[in-house]
């Protein structure tokens, strides 16, 4: 086989697991958001969050609904915000994008890095 080949082969090998990555981080953000929606466990939202997860917020105190869930100070079910995503983006590699809104006043994106997919 010539050098040319081989580095073609190997070039439809990276992406083509770079792809099944890609559709991984979106399935674990999909999953993250369908426990939250149906109220699950904190350990179920919990084994989809690293510990140490690095939140930011940009907002009024108000509207830390997704804090308070992934801290677990509050059930998912007892929010009354309501995270269901719109549409869920994956961007390169590692990176998710999720936006939603609720009416005309309440809108939101969530960017996720997502690492270690298993």
């Amino acid at each position: 086989m010539a050098s040319t080949e081989i580095s073609t082969a190997n070039e439809k090998i990276s992406e083509s697991s770079s792809d099944l990555i890609i559709v991984q981080n979106k399935a674990t953000v999909e999953k993250l958001y369908k426990a939250l929606s149906q109220g699950l466990a904190l350990e179920t939202v919990a084994d989809l969050v690293a510990t140490d997860l690095e939140y930011w917020f940009h907002g009024p105190p108000r509207c830390h609904h997704m804090m308070r869930v992934l801290t677990g100070e509050s059930q998912a079910d007892s929010v009354p915000f309501r995270f269901e995503p719109r549409s869920v983006t994956p961007i390169g590699g590692a990176c998710v994008i999720a936006e939603g809104w609720e009416g005309a006043k309440a809108y939101w994106v969530h960017v996720w890095t997502v690492k270690d997919v298993v």
